[in-house]
């Protein structure tokens, strides 16, 4: 017997955009641990799509994201950009979680960062 997990709707590719974005946050998350006591290093997500890496102060346009992601066919379901970072031990330097829904050819995925600095995906 073989389990086969189900996808909505798409080719399944919404789950690697979930991915990537997992990956760069947790990346963002690493440097900003290496950094220390002084971390400036952000994950930035536009409604656009596009998403990466950014340095503090220089995250308004989609040109200064670093290990930049995203592309035309992929949104970010939402109302407004959504930048953060972490701090010194990973920890989100947010008083809430956060989630982040992708759509990609009709289908979504969500990428969640919680308080304590642990990313999931589905």
């Amino acid at each position: 017997m073989y389990a086969v997990p189900k996808l909505s709707a798409g080719s399944g590719e919404h789950l690697s955009v979930c991915q990537e974005v997992s990956n760069l946050i947790l990346q963002t998350q690493s440097i900003n641990i290496n950094q220390g006591d002084s971390p400036d290093v952000y994950f930035k997500s536009f409604l656009s799509g596009d998403y990466g890496v950014c340095l503090k102060n220089d995250c308004s346009e989609v040109n200064n994201l670093k290990m930049r992601g995203g592309n035309p066919k992929v949104t970010m379901n939402g109302t407004s950009d959504v930048e953060f970072h972490f701090n010194g031990i990973g920890q989100l330097q947010n008083s809430e979680d956060i989630s982040l829904e992708y759509v990609f050819e009709g289908a979504s995925c969500t990428v969640k960062v919680n308080t304590e600095g642990a990313v999931s995906w589905k």
